[in-house]
């Protein structure tokens, strides 16, 4: 359909430019040929538009100086029940828009067994005030997860579902390992990036479930105060 050919049995073909492209076959043997057009058969769309944004804020905190911040520190690190580190991003470039998809991605300084989670928390914390005894609490539930990291990688972490069309969204990056992981912080040489790939904002659809859905009545309880000793 873009012109491009193949002799092969099972051709693949790279279509470089977006359309509605028709596909032909024409097979053929000692007793003829034989051709079947497929029109509109492939449809190629054009690239998703990906914003890259960076941290406006991040921090790490250490259980050993639970008051001390490292607001300024050029890396941020997480080690179990040592230390986590937090980071926010401003993403009001995205009202009005849908997200298709959402990577946070760290870049290794110092390798580790474990790269920690990725989890979504409260965005109530500044850079500079940031300490473990005010650091915001961490849901049971992880975002994303990566396994061994290594120097000089980008460590990926999908963070999809956390990220709104607007407004900020704030990250916690923790870690079950006693191996600490560090990554560069926004003061470092690679700072951290939050990739968006958006579409347009697509309506809500409304849907819900119910259980149990049949049964019999439920007694009525009534509460009396209890006789006078």
């Amino acid at each position: 359909g873009d012109g491009g050919s193949s002799t092969l049995r099972n051709p693949s073909h790279s279509y470089a430019a977006a359309g509605s492209y028709d596909v032909t076959l024409t097979a053929s043997n000692a007793s003829g040929p034989s051709t079947k057009v497929r029109n509109g058969y492939v449809n190629v769309s054009t690239g998703v538009p990906t914003q890259t944004f960076g941290p406006a804020a991040d921090a790490r905190v250490s259980a050993s100086a639970p008051t001390s911040n490292y607001g300024t520190d050029n890396a941020l690190r997480a080690k179990t029940a040592s230390y986590t580190s937090y980071l926010r991003f401003d993403v009001s470039a995205l009202a009005g828009l849908g997200v298709v998809s959402a990577k946070l991605r760290l870049f290794v300084t110092d390798a580790s067994n474990d790269g920690g989670s990725a989890y979504a928390v409260a965005s109530s914390w500044t850079e500079s005030g940031l300490t473990w005894s005010n650091a915001p609490a961490i849901p049971a539930s992880a975002l994303a997860s990566v396994g061994t990291v290594a120097v000089g990688q980008w460590a990926e972490f999908d963070v999809t579902s956390a990220v709104p069309s607007g407004g900020s969204v704030s990250f916690a990056i923790a870690s079950a390992s006693t191996d600490s992981v560090y990554f560069s912080s926004r003061e470092g040489a690679n700072p951290p990036q939050l990739v968006v790939q958006t579409g347009a904002a697509v309506a809500p659809t409304a849907n819900f479930a119910g259980s149990p859905l049949s049964g019999p009545a439920l007694p009525t309880v009534v509460s009396r105060p209890a006789p006078p000793p």
